[in-house]
Formats: C-alpha cells, structure tokens, sequence
C-alpha cells in the first residue's frame, strides 16, 4: 500500500539489513532505527506495532 511495517522490513529485508549494518559498521538495531528515523515511521491506528516506513 504505503510502504512496509517494521515486521516486514524486518523479516524480508534480513539479509540486507545484515550485510548493509555490516559495510557501515553498526548493529543491526542501529541500522533499523536510522531508517525508521529517516523513512518517518506512521501509524495509521496509533498501534505501535503498525508501523508504516515511507519512500519518499
């Protein structure tokens, strides 16, 4: 629809989420949480657990 929620960048991004924290030298959770910064995370019902990452 919007973009992916934090499951699904979690679950079908695995191996690029390894390998890019990897190139750049910091953790995995580091990683995620930039991009949840940078890509502006929303949700639509306020669930925390509904995360949406846009493409902009």
């Amino acid at each position: 629809m919007l973009g992916y929620t934090q499951e699904e960048l979690e679950f079908y991004f695995k191996e690029y989420i390894k390998e890019t924290s990897k190139e750049m030298g910091i953790s995995e959770e580091e990683l995620l949480k930039g991009l949840k910064e940078y890509y502006n995370g929303f949700s639509f019902d306020g669930n925390i657990m509904y995360i949406i990452h846009f493409q902009y």
